[in-house]
């Protein structure tokens, strides 16, 4: 599984137990009891064939509505398990990794954060422990 450079530090000291990808109408392709290696997102998006800096065994995989619906409802919980430390730094950190999606407004927008255009896409929740690491 490929993550940011800041992210993947995260995953590989355990600070990061879960992450949300974009479903893109398609199924998910992780799969509970499966181990993935861990890898670094390289310029342009690249990542695959990189080295392999650990490994993750997903523990579950759900299919969520919005990007931060429960994140939203269990803030205390799910900042945690995503590695950061509040809602305005997820919507950074997704903005950055998904800077085609709705947030250009993301700066300016004054709606309740539920209803913050770039969160309204359907995602995978999917939690993870790691198993192995070369750090």
């Amino acid at each position: 599984m490929i993550f940011s450079p800041p992210l993947c530090e995260k995953v590989l000291d355990g600070t990061k137990t879960v992450t949300r990808r974009l479903t893109k109408g398609e199924p998910c392709t992780y799969r509970v009891g499966q181990d993935y290696a861990v890898q670094e997102q390289r310029e342009g998006n690249a990542g695959r064939g990189g080295p392999e800096l650990g490994r993750i065994l997903i523990v579950s995989a759900t299919q969520e509505e919005y990007v931060f619906s429960e994140i939203y409802t269990h803030f205390d919980i799910e900042a945690m398990s995503e590695g950061l430390s509040d809602f305005d730094e997820f919507v950074g950190c997704w903005h950055s990794l998904h800077p085609d999606g709705r947030c250009e407004d993301k700066d300016t927008y004054d709606e309740p954060y539920e209803q913050h255009p770039c969160l309204n896409e359907p995602v995978y929740r999917i939690e993870f422990e790691l198993v192995g690491s070369d750090e």
